[in-house]
């Protein structure tokens, strides 16, 4: 409950620098290997994962810019 004003301004951040969604949902396998999806901040471009290889170098053009911060 008190980090629901930091996570907000962090979302707005995120949505605010180009447009995008604030969220990413991804899915990883977890314990047993039973896979799960979590969310987290979006760092990288809105459609990354179709735009490039699956690892992230570290001049990545399709991280954002406050995504490298």
């Amino acid at each position: 409950m008190a980090l629901s004003p930091l996570l907000g301004l962090v979302a707005a951040a995120v949505r605010l620098s180009d447009g995008g969604p604030a969220l990413h949902r991804g899915e990883r396998i977890g314990r047993g290997e039973v896979p799960f999806r979590l969310y987290k901040f979006r760092t990288m471009v809105p459609g990354a994962d179709r735009q490039g290889p699956g690892v992230t170098g570290a001049e990545d053009r399709r991280v954002t810019r406050l995504g490298r911060w």
